[in-house]
């Protein structure tokens, strides 16, 4: 296991269990929990949907402007280089990753969070996070499963699949 793929994977169980991953979030995202993780800071989330975190770490939003076929487009210069040196992956494996998640995902925490129940969210969320593991595991050439484990064991997804 490299350290890159250790600080990823870590940063997304504590984003599941401690409820700071959330789809179309900049700063709570897949990338966003791994980024923020990396920087040693804490993910914030913004009720308002407005995800401008300024603070020691990273300016976060707008960084990646959007995914586009799995292609990112970094909005300010130098960012991807930033994310690369604190991650270890680079701008085509950040866009990998965000990509597995928002495609695997299906509700949008700023537009329908409110009309489903939380076992709904978090059982949506568990398929994007199998998804990144998917992609994660692929950059890194491993071929254990085991790690998808860990997300089983939250208390709202067991309740679901009960």
């Amino acid at each position: 296991m490299t350290k890159r793929f250790q600080n990823a994977y870590d940063a997304l169980v504590k984003g599941f269990y401690n409820g700071t991953l959330e789809k179309g979030s900049c700063s709570a995202c897949a990338v966003g929990n791994i980024v923020r993780h990396a920087e040693g800071l804490p993910v914030i989330i913004h009720e308002d949907g407005c995800d401008k975190v300024v603070d020691r770490g990273i300016y976060w939003y707008g960084i990646i402007l959007f995914i586009v076929n799995g292609s990112s487009v970094f909005y300010e210069k130098g960012i991807g280089e930033k994310v690369e040196a604190l991650t270890g992956y680079n701008p085509s494996d950040i866009a990998k990753i965000e990509y597995a998640f928002e495609s695997a995902t299906k509700i949008e925490r700023s537009i329908s969070y409110k009309n489903y129940s939380e076992s709904e969210i978090i059982a949506d969320q568990y398929n994007g996070l199998m998804a990144v593991m998917d992609v994660l595991m692929e950059l890194d050439g491993i071929n254990d499963p085991s790690y998808k484990d860990a997300f089983k064991h939250h208390p709202e997804l067991e309740l679901q699949y009960a």
